[in-house]
């Protein structure tokens, strides 16, 4: 799919989003982070260079590592309760890019999804997920086309 027709697809996201979730190319994201950044999409791939651990007093998931999808890759970052992730499985992580952000520990990191949504399985791109404008939110269940 060339790239205007990928941004073409973007604006008519927040439309089709009773669907199925609009995934978006990660080089795309990439090609386009200075007009992207600060906005929330959904991306499949691969994580890379993972590094997780649960908090020993909120006993919530921290995960940062690498997301690849064959066409670029983010920095991912989630904190809270996801499943855990295994090396080379596919994902859909849900979250806003920033393409500069810089964590409470002052460390810097370039081109960031910061994930507030974390599919494995069968569950990726199954039409979960919703996302209108800065809130993403999760289905129970896949959504069933009308007969």
């Amino acid at each position: 799919m060339k790239p205007l027709a990928i941004s073409a697809l973007l604006l008519l996201a927040p439309a089709a989003a009773a669907a199925a979730e609009m995934i978006t190319p990660i080089g795309f994201i990439l090609a386009n982070r200075d007009r992207l950044n600060g906005r929330s999409f959904c991306v499949v791939g691969i994580p890379v260079e993972m590094r997780q651990r649960f908090g020993e007093v909120t006993n919530k998931h921290l995960f940062r590592g690498k997301l690849s999808d064959g066409t670029g890759e983010l920095i991912l970052f989630s904190y809270g309760s996801f499943p855990i992730l295994a090396a080379g499985e596919k994902i859909e992580a849900c979250g806003r890019f920033d393409k500069f952000y810089v964590s409470p520990s002052k460390k810097t990191y370039r081109n960031q999804l910061k994930a507030s949504v974390i599919l494995k399985g069968p569950g990726i791109a199954a039409g979960l997920v919703q996302i209108v404008g800065d809130q993403i939110t999760v289905a129970k269940k896949p959504a069933v086309p009308a007969p």
